[in-house]
């Protein structure tokens, strides 16, 4: 019979701090929550204390996720996940104190907090660009492109033909809102929904590349391809929501 190997000592206290701070935050954040001020004070704080709580919290699960070999960014997803308006909307009915019965990323803190979306998108962007390298990409070219045409033909084809088949060509599937389109118009729908689904997360990626440390002709061509077809996204999302405003009119777009 195989032996069960306990912990490290010294991971399994990590682990119960971690957890203790996450829990201290979440008090904290309630106790925060309970001064009348924030209403009345001419400076909302509930945004910034919202970004100083989510930061940490993640972080702490992050941390707490890697004891069980997962990379950091599990946590992170799950942070925004569970802190979000998505699950405190599922969970209404339990009577959650404040600022857990809104979710504390709630769409009012969402959208004081969208100056840092909008850098959050030019970092990462930066971060991506500068990840490339000229050499590995003319080193692993035949690889590069034998990936990307793969993706773009299965994931465009088949998004665009699926799209087209729920806008009533088969009554069963038909989905409310896009029933009875022109066959052009469902097509270049198709294509615009195609092309957000084949982006991809270079933060995601970068983020796991450098916590595991990879490297190697496998890591560049993955992040090669990665970077590239966000790219083509752009570009391709901006001629297909062209081709459909000119479908359906502009006004269906807005």
């Amino acid at each position: 019979m195989g032996s069960y190997s306990m912990p490290p000592p010294g991971e399994e206290t990590h682990a119960r701090r971690q957890i203790t701070v996450i829990v201290l935050l979440l008090f904290g954040m309630v106790a925060l929550y309970q001064f009348e001020q924030f209403a009345s004070h001419p400076f909302d704080p509930t945004a910034m204390l919202a970004l100083g709580f989510v930061v940490l919290a993640s972080y702490t699960i992050g941390g707490l996720v890697g004891q069980i070999r997962l990379p950091h960014i599990t946590g992170y997803l799950l942070a925004g996940l569970v802190f979000g308006p998505s699950l405190a909307r599922s969970l209404s009915g339990l009577d959650l104190p404040p600022p857990f019965d809104k979710g504390i990323l709630n769409d009012e803190v969402i959208g004081q907090l969208s100056l840092f979306d909008t850098l959050a998108v030019a970092l990462i962007a930066l971060t991506a660009g500068g990840e490339l390298r000229i050499e590995s990409l003319k080193k692993g070219l035949s690889a590069i492109t034998g990936i990307l045409a793969s993706q773009l033909i299965a994931v465009v084809g088949f998004v665009t033909a699926f799209f087209w088949l729920i806008s009533g060509a088969v009554p069963l599937i038909t989905l409310p809102g896009v029933e009875g389109l022109p066959l052009a118009a469902a097509l270049a729908v198709g294509a615009m929904v195609a092309s957000v689904a084949l982006a991809t997360s270079p933060a995601a990626t970068i983020a796991v590349i450098m916590e595991s440390r990879a490297k190697g002709p496998m890591t560049r061509t993955v992040l090669s391809v990665v970077v590239l077809k966000d790219v083509i996204v752009v570009v391709a999302f901006a001629v297909a929501q062209v081709v459909v405003a000119q479908q359906i009119g502009v006004t269906a777009m807005e």
